[in-house]
């Protein structure tokens, strides 16, 4: 990394702990003022950069949409529209790993992941239908978006160790972290700061799969 990528960092690091740090407080106002300025910061990190990935630029601003869409405008329509923006992202991402695969992980991998895919939304929606209602597939697509990135990641990690994987894989699980708190929270029992921790696992694990991304791809 060079320097204007290190100050970068730490640019990212003190917007996202000021967002985190309003939200704790419920400062309602100020966290959706400084929310969209997380991913803003993390998009000029990757101009910073350079030669970043042009999917990765389209990631973040369909990320930035969502974050925009579902924090100020609070109806179903742009509830819908956000998700369908990070599932999209995470679609990309899977894109982007995608290509440091190793050669034996052909079109029939990408097959198993789609079928895998469509029998776990099929098996796990009755659980989650009564609390989702019409958004269950639209949910449980975006978890699964997730899952993807992560068994691309684990892959490459076993295959060729890289630090910057690494990050991806722990996004992954802090992104899988949020979505879990944000269900069990719906369908199980109120977690005590719940809103609070999904946002802290959510943000965080979005911005090691970016920056990762950033500097890998």
């Amino acid at each position: 990394m060079n320097i204007y990528q290190i100050i970068g960092l730490i640019a990212v690091s003190a917007i996202t702990i000021t967002h985190l740090i309003f939200l704790l407080l419920n400062k309602e106002k100020q966290a959706v003022f400084t929310k969209s300025f997380v991913i803003t910061s993390v998009i000029i990190f990757a101009i910073i950069s350079k030669e970043t990935n042009p999917l990765i630029y389209i990631g973040l601003v369909l990320v930035l949409v969502s974050d925009l869409l579902m924090t100020v405008y609070k109806n179903n329509i742009f509830f819908v529209i956000g998700i369908c923006a990070l599932l999209i992202a995470n679609i990309l991402n899977f894109i982007i790993t995608s290509s440091n695969l190793p050669p034996r992980f052909n079109i029939c991998y990408f097959g198993i992941v789609i079928l895998m895919g469509y029998l776990l939304v099929e098996l796990f929606r009755p659980l989650v239908k009564k609390k989702f209602k019409k958004f269950s597939y639209l949910c449980l697509t975006h978890l699964y978006t997730i899952i993807a990135l992560f068994i691309n990641t684990f892959i490459l990690v076993v295959s060729s160790y890289n630090l910057y994987y690494l990050l991806i894989l722990g996004g992954c699980l802090l992104l899988l972290t949020s979505v879990s708190l944000l269900l069990v929270n719906r369908m199980v029992k109120r977690i005590k700061k719940a809103d609070f921790l999904i946002s802290l696992f959510g943000m965080i694990g979005q911005i090691l799969v970016f920056v990762a991304l950033i500097l890998c791809f």
